[in-house]
């Protein structure tokens, strides 16, 4: 009897690796198969906002929301000058490359963020502590925001 335990225990062992082994090689295969696959894009979408009076900022500032299809945003300029992107509503996750264009006077300036992907409320942006050097000759800070949506 005790030999016939030990063989069923040896048996249920070796079974038990080689299925650790099979999902093990399964992930492996899944996650060079996540690492191979690019990122295209699905749309793109722009909108402009201008700002007037954002020097000394006492307070956040916001931007009306902008609808692209499903998703919903809106940027901010914080009192420490970040320039927030926020995604407001969305059903899903988006993978998104938020590109800024700055314009001031004649002269314009593009921004690339890096890619993020963002869940519904959270925000991506960057840090402006030359914040004076977007606003134009006439006090306003004026800004062209083009975001690409991204899927594998």
């Amino acid at each position: 009897m005790k030999k016939h335990l030990i063989a069923s225990a040896m048996s249920h062992l070796k079974m038990q690796s080689a299925e650790i082994q099979r999902l093990r090689r399964e992930i492996h295969e899944k996650e060079r198969e996540k690492s191979t696959r690019k990122l295209e894009e699905k749309s793109a979408v722009s909108f402009d906002w201008e700002v007037e009076q954002c020097g000394e900022l006492t307070r956040p500032i916001t931007s009306d929301t902008f609808s692209t299809g499903e998703n919903k945003w809106r940027c901010l300029i914080t009192e420490k000058n970040n320039l927030l992107f926020q995604l407001v509503s969305s059903r899903d996750p988006q993978t998104v490359q938020i590109r800024i264009l700055k314009e001031k006077s004649q002269e314009k300036e593009l921004f690339v963020l890096q890619q993020a992907t963002l869940k519904e409320g959270e925000m991506w942006g960057l840090n402006m502590p030359d914040i004076d050097n977007w606003i134009g000759d006439n006090g306003k800070l004026k800004i062209t925001v083009i975001i690409y949506t991204l899927k594998f």
